[in-house]
C-alpha cells in the first residue's frame, strides 16, 4: 500500500495551507465536541494492537483514527478487543466506528463503509517443511484454520473450503495450531503473521504463498449512521491531503508491505509544498489585516468547494469499487477485452468457467480459449464492429477449458467506441449453456429414437372418423394380427373388435373430447391404446387418433410378476419349507398378543423348541433328509396348537409356540409334556426309525419381559439351560440363567480368539502294537489353555466350535501343527511313525480339504504315509459318492484314512468295501465292558474279524485294564490305545518314549 499523489493535489494543498494559517490567526469557533468510540482488533500488529510496554492501543489504524478525529474536531477513544468481539460491540451499539473492516457482499448488508484507507496483504503460513502454495487448488483436502470472524474465513468459505475449515479465537492461536501440527495452513495478514512468528519464536513457520490475497478496508459503521460515516470519510480525505496519512503510513508500514504501485517522487513534491506554503504564510501575514474579511468569505467558499470535490472523489471511488464488486460477485462470467481481443479484466466466474486462473487469462486472447471451429464466427462479428455495422451483439459458441473439455456459452458483447468511432474495448458476459446444449442434444437423439421406434416398434398408429370408420392404419404391429398397413381403411372399427359394447363405449368417450388409455385383446393379441380426440381450431371433435402398442408379452410378464409378488408376500411372512409363520410374522403376532394381554390383564407363554442332535441328522443323511424331518416335526407340533396360538419356525431346527390367554401358568407344564410325548414317538423315513427329541425353554408374560424380544431371549436362555442339563428336557426361565448364557457367550468369544492368542495346543496319545508292545503311532488331540488358567476339556468347546464353524480353522491348525511336529521328531532321529488327526464333519465337507492336506504336507515336508486321517461313519455316509471321491484322492496322495468310532453309526457293509480306507477304530463304548458284556465282546470280535477279512488294520480305543488288553490280544486285535498305555501328553513328554524307539514302522 502507498499514498497516491496527483499534480492537482499540489494546488489543493497550497490553498488549504493558506486557509489553515488564516484560521490560526482568527478567534476559535465554539463547537460542541463528542467522544467517538472507535474499535479494532487487539492482536493485529502493526495495524492495531495493545502496546505491551504502556498497555495503550497502538498501531497504524489507531493513530489514523485519532488523526481523522482531530481533523474533524471531535475526540476519539480507541477500544481494542478480539476481532469477533469488536464486531459484536459495534452491532450492540457499544462502539460507533470500526477503524478498519474489509468489504464483503455479506458485510455490506450490515454496515456502511468509507473509501478504503488500507490494503492488507494476506499470506498463507505453514510449517517450514510444507510445500509452497501457488493457487487455491493446492489447499484442497488440507486442514486449514483461520481467525474467527476474520474476512479470510468468508473468503475461504466462498471458495468452497468450508468442510476442512476450523476457527481459532485469534491469529496468534491460528499460527500456534499450525506450528504445533494440529493444522496444515492458516491465512492471515502477512505483516501481522510475520510479527507473531518472530515474537513468539515460531521458528518452524514460514510463508508458503505471498502475497496471496489483498483486502481493501476502510472505516465501517452500522447501517443508519450515514452522517457519522460522512464525517469520517471527510476527515480521511483531509489527512490524506495534508500529508498526515503518508506520515503515519511511513511510520508504521513503510518498507514492510510489498509495493504494488511505484511511489511518486514524494520528496520533491514535499520540498515544493513546504517552500510554497512558507511563502504563502508570509504573504498571508502581511495581508492579514487588510484581507481578513475577504479571506474568511473566500475560505468559506473554498471549504464548500473542497468538500464537494471530496464527495465527488469519494462517490467516484465508491462507484468504481461497487462496479468491481458487482463485476466480481455477479453470477455470470464477465470479462473486458482490448481492441486486439485480449483479456484485460476477468471475474472469478469467468476463471471458473474456463478453468484458468485470473493471471493466466490476462495473458491470453479470446482465440486461445475459443473452439477452433467457432473462431471464424467470432472474427466475422468483430469485422462487423470495425465496419460500423454492429456495436452490441450476442451469439452462442464453444470454449475450450484448461482441462481440454469443451463447454458452451451464450456470449453478449458490447463494444465501447473511441472518439473516432473505432472499437476501443469491449465488455462481455458469458452464460454457461453447456447443460442446455446437452439437453438439446439429448432431445434431438430422443426425437430420432422416437421416429425409429414409430417405424420399427410393435405399434399401430390409426385414425377414425366421427362414424367409427378407419381413415388411417399404419405400423409394424399390424402383421401380428395378419393385417397389412392400410388394409382396414374404410372398414368400421366395430367389425374389427369382438367386444362391440366396449368399443362403442371407448369411441363415445373419445368423441366426447376425453383422452384416455385402455387395454384390449384383438385377434389373440393384447394392445394398450391411447385414445385421443381429433379437434379442429374451433374445438369441435372431428374424429379419433389412436396409438396402439402390442403389450402381449408385457401383459404376460405382469401376470407372472403378480404371481411372484403374491409368492414373495407369502414368503415374507411364512416359512417356505414348513409353511409355518416365520419370525417376522411371529414378532407381529407376539406384539399384538402382548398389547391384548396388557389390556385384558391376561397372561401368555412362549415355548422355544430346539431339536436335539439335529446337526447329526443333517451331517449324516444330508440336508434334504433333514428338511423332511423338520416338516414332520412341524406337523406334530401343529397338532397341539390351538386356533388362538401361533406356531412359528424361528430358523434352522428352532420352533417357537406362542400360547395366548393362559389362565394358569402351571398348565403350561401339562401342555409341554403332551408335546414331548407326541414329539418323541417313533418317526420313520426311508426305512429308518428314530426318535426325535427337543430341548424346550419357556418364558411367560409379564413376569419374564414386557416386550417380544425380551420374552424370546428369556425362552432361548431357558432352552440352552435344558440342553446343558442333558437335552429332551424343558426349563422355565429363571433370572439366574442369564449368567449361564453370558458365560457361554464369553466362552465363544474367547474361543474365537484362541488361535490368535496361541492358546491351543496338541497332546499326543501313543498307539501300541498289542503283540509286541511296540509304539506304532500316535493320535493328536487338541487342548485349550484358556488365558493363563487350566486346560478346558474338549467336550466343553468342540461342540461349540462345530456349531459356530470355528472347527474349520481350528482343524486346519491341528493338521498343520501335527504334521510339523512329526517331521520335527523325525529330523531329530526319533521313530518314524504316523500321526493320526481327527477330521470334523465341517472340514470333510469343505471343497478344499484335499488341497489343505496337501499344503500341510508340503509346508512341513512330511511324507504322506506318516499322516493318518480319522473320519466318522456318519460323515462318509452323508454323501457316499462324494466321500469315495475325497478318500480316493487322499489315498492316491499316500495318506491313510481310518473310520473312527466304528460300530456307533449305521454304515452299510456294501459301501464299506468301496471306501479306500486302511483301518477301523473300535469305539471305546464297546471296549469298556468287553470282558463282562457278551454283546460288547461279540461286537468287538466281529469288527476284528470283519477288518481281517477286508485286509484292514484295527485299532481298539479306550484300553484301560489288563483284562481288556488280554482279551484284545487273544482275539487278534493288532493295535490299541488308551490310558493303559499312556494318557494324551504334551509333545515334550511323549518325545522320550518316541525317541527311544529305533525301529521303523
Amino acid at each position: 500500500m502507498k499514498a497516491h499523489w496527483f499534480p492537482g493535489r499540489l494546488l489543493r494543498s497550497l490553498v488549504l495551507s493558506s486557509f489553515f494559517l488564516l484560521l490560526l490567526a482568527s478567534p476559535p469557533l465554539a463547537e460542541s465536541t463528542r467522544t467517538i468510540l472507535v474499535g479494532g482488533p487487539d492482536n493485529f500488529p502493526p495495524y492495531s494492537f495493545v502496546d505491551p510496554a504502556s498497555g495503550e492501543p497502538s498501531g497504524f489504524h489507531v493513530e489514523l483514527a485519532r488523526a481523522v478525529g482531530a481533523a474533524m474536531g471531535f475526540d476519539v477513544e480507541v477500544r481494542l478487543a478480539p476481532w469477533h468481539q469488536t464486531r459484536q460491540r459495534l452491532d450492540k451499539g457499544e462502539l460507533d466506528v470500526i477503524q478498519m473492516m474489509s468489504r464483503t457482499a455479506e458485510r455490506e448488508l450490515l454496515y456502511d463503509f468509507s473509501p478504503h484507507h488500507t490494503i492488507v496483504n494476506y499470506a498463507i503460513f505453514a510449517r517450514r517443511d510444507s510445500p509452497s502454495v501457488q493457487t487455491l487448488a493446492d489447499l484442497s483436502g488440507k486442514r486449514i484454520v483461520v481467525n474467527r470472524g476474520d474476512v479470510s474465513h468468508d473468503y475461504l468459505v466462498q471458495q468452497g473450503f468450508d468442510e476442512n475449515l476450523a476457527l481459532a479465537p485469534s491469529q496468534v492461536e491460528a499460527l500456534k495450531l499450525v506450528a504445533d501440527g494440529h493444522y496444515d495452513f492458516t491465512l492471515v495478514s502477512r505483516l501481522s503473521g510475520l510479527h507473531w512468528v518472530h515474537s513468539l519464536g515460531l521458528d518452524n513457520m514460514r510463508t508458503v504463498g505471498e502475497p496471496f490475497w489483498d483486502q481493501y478496508g476502510g472505516f465501517a459503521v452500522k447501517k443508519g449512521e450515514e452522517e457519522l460515516l460522512a464525517r469520517f470519510s471527510e476527515g480521511l480525505a483531509i489527512v490524506k491531503g495534508d500529508g498526515t496519512y503518508q506520515a503515519l503510513y511511513d511510520k508504521w508500514l513503510g518498507g514492510l508491505e510489498p509495493s504494488r504501485v511505484p511511489m511518486r517522487d514524494l520528496v520533491r513534491y514535499g520540498i515544493i509544498l513546504l517552500a510554497v506554503g512558507l511563502g504563502l504564510t508570509i504573504l498571508a501575514a502581511l495581508w492579514f489585516w487588510t484581507l481578513r474579511k475577504q479571506v474568511r468569505a473566500r475560505t468559506q467558499d473554498l471549504r464548500h468547494e473542497v468538500q464537494e470535490h471530496r464527495r465527488t472523489e469519494a462517490a467516484l471511488k465508491q462507484s468504481e469499487e461497487r462496479f468491481r464488486l458487482i463485476f466480481d460477485s455477479t453470477g455470470a462470467a464477465m470479462n473486458t477485452l482490448t481492441k486486439d481481443g485480449c483479456f484485460s479484466m476477468v471475474n472469478p466466474r469467468m476463471s471458473s468457467f474456463l478453468g484458468y486462473s485470473e493471471e493466466e487469462l490476462l495473458q491470453m486472447a479470446v482465440d486461445d480459449v475459443t473452439y477452433p471451429a467457432d473462431r471464424e464466427m467470432t472474427h466475422l462479428f468483430y469485422e462487423q464492429v470495425k465496419a460500423g455495422h454492429l456495436q452490441a451483439f450476442d451469439y452462442e459458441k464453444r470454449f475450450v477449458r484448461k482441462s481440454g473439455s469443451v463447454v458452451w456459452g451464450h456470449v453478449t458483447v458490447v463494444w465501447i467506441l473511441d472518439d473516432e468511432g473505432h472499437p476501443d474495448h469491449a465488455i462481455a458476459m458469458v452464460q454457461d449453456i453447456t447443460d442446455r446444449k446437452h439437453a438439446e442434444e439429448l432431445l434431438r437423439q430422443s426425437e430420432e429414437r422416437f421416429r425409429t421406434t414409430v417405424n420399427n416398434a410393435p405399434i399401430i398408429l390409426w385414425a377414425l372418423d366421427a362414424d367409427g370408420f378407419f381413415t388411417m392404419s399404419e405400423g409394424r404391429a399390424l402383421a401380428s394380427m395378419g393385417l397389412k398397413p392400410g388394409e382396414v381403411v374404410g372398414q368400421s372399427v366395430f367389425d374389427l373388435y369382438g367386444d362391440v359394447h366396449q368399443i362403442r363405449h371407448y369411441v363415445s368417450r373419445a368423441l366426447g373430447g376425453e383422452e384416455f388409455s385402455a387395454r384390449n385383446e384383438v385377434k389373440g393379441r393384447i394392445f394398450e391404446t391411447l385414445w385421443s380426440p381429433q379437434k379442429i381450431s374451433t374445438g369441435k371433435v372431428m374424429g379419433i387418433i389412436g396409438l396402439s402398442t402390442d403389450v402381449t408379452e408385457r401383459a404376460q410378464a405382469e401376470s407372472r410378476l403378480r404371481e411372484n409378488q403374491e409368492r414373495l408376500n407369502y414368503l415374507s411372512y411364512y416359512d417356505p419349507l414348513t409353511h409355518l409363520p416365520n419370525r417376522v410374522l411371529l414378532h407381529d403376532r407376539l406384539q399384538h398378543a402382548i398389547d391384548r394381554a396388557r389390556r385384558t390383564g391376561s397372561k401368555l407363554a412362549l415355548l422355544f423348541f430346539d431339536l436335539d442332535r439335529f446337526k447329526t441328522i443333517n451331517d449324516s443323511m444330508g440336508h434334504a433328509f433333514g428338511d423332511r424331518v423338520l416338516c414332520k416335526v412341524a406337523l406334530r407340533l401343529e397338532s397341539h396348537t390351538r386356533r388362538a396360538d401361533t406356531l412359528s419356525r424361528f430358523g434352522g431346527d428352532k420352533f417357537i409356540l406362542l400360547l395366548e390367554d393362559i389362565t394358569d401358568i402351571h398348565k403350561v407344564s401339562e401342555i409341554v409334556q403332551q408335546i414331548q410325548f407326541s414329539l418323541t414317538r417313533e418317526m420313520a423315513l426311508d426305512d429308518l426309525q428314530f426318535y426325535p427329541t427337543a430341548s424346550i425353554g419357556i418364558s411367560h408374560f409379564p413376569e419374564n419381559g414386557d416386550d417380544g424380544d425380551s420374552l424370546i431371549m428369556a425362552a432361548e436362555v431357558a432352552m440352552y439351560r435344558a440342553k446343558e442339563l442333558g437335552r429332551n428336557l424343558y426349563q422355565f426361565y429363571m433370572p439366574d440363567m442369564d449368567s449361564h448364557a453370558r458365560d457361554r457367550l464369553i466362552l465363544e468369544a474367547d474361543l474365537r480368539n484362541a488361535l490368535e492368542r496361541e492358546e491351543l495346543l496338541l497332546h499326543y496319545q501313543p498307539q501300541i502294537e498289542l503283540q509286541s508292545g511296540t509304539l506304532v503311532g500316535m493320535e493328536a488331540l487338541i487342548r485349550w489353555r484358556r488365558g493363563k488358567g487350566d486346560l478346558v476339556p474338549p467336550y466343553s468347546f468342540i461342540p461349540m466350535a462345530e456349531d459356530t464353524g470355528l472347527i474349520v480353522p481350528i482343524g486346519e491348525w491341528v493338521l498343520r501343527t501335527a504334521c510339523r511336529q512329526n517331521k520335527l521328531w523325525q529330523d531329530r532321529g526319533c521313530a518314524r511313525v504316523p500321526v493320526s488327526v481327527n477330521i470334523s464333519a465341517r472340514q470333510f465337507r469343505q471343497r478344499d480339504l484335499v488341497d489343505m492336506v496337501k499344503k500341510a504336507l508340503e509346508d512341513s515336508a512330511l511324507e504322506p504315509r506318516y499322516l493318518h486321517l480319522e473320519i466318522t461313519e456318519s460323515m462318509i455316509m452323508a454323501d457316499i459318492n462324494a466321500s469315495i471321491a475325497i478318500l480316493q484322492e487322499l489315498a492316491e496322495m499316500g495318506v491313510h484314512c481310518s473310520i473312527d468310532d466304528f460300530g456307533t453309526g449305521y454304515s452299510s457293509l456294501s459301501y464299506l468295501k468301496r471306501f479306500p480306507i486302511s483301518a477301523l477304530k473300535i469305539d471305546q463304548s464297546f471296549i469298556r465292558d468287553v470282558t463282562v458284556d457278551a454283546n460288547d465282546a461279540s461286537i468287538a470280535i466281529s469288527i476284528i474279524g470283519l477288518a481281517r477279512g477286508m485286509n484292514l488294520n484295527v485299532v481298539a480305543e479306550g484300553v484301560e485294564t489288563e483284562e481288556q488288553f488280554d482279551f484284545l490280544k487273544k482275539h487278534g486285535c493288532p493295535q490299541g490305545q488308551g490310558y493303559l498305555f499312556g494318557r494324551p501328553v504334551p509333545p515334550e513328554e511323549i518325545e522320550p518314549c518316541l525317541c527311544g524307539v529305533r525301529s521303523e514302522v
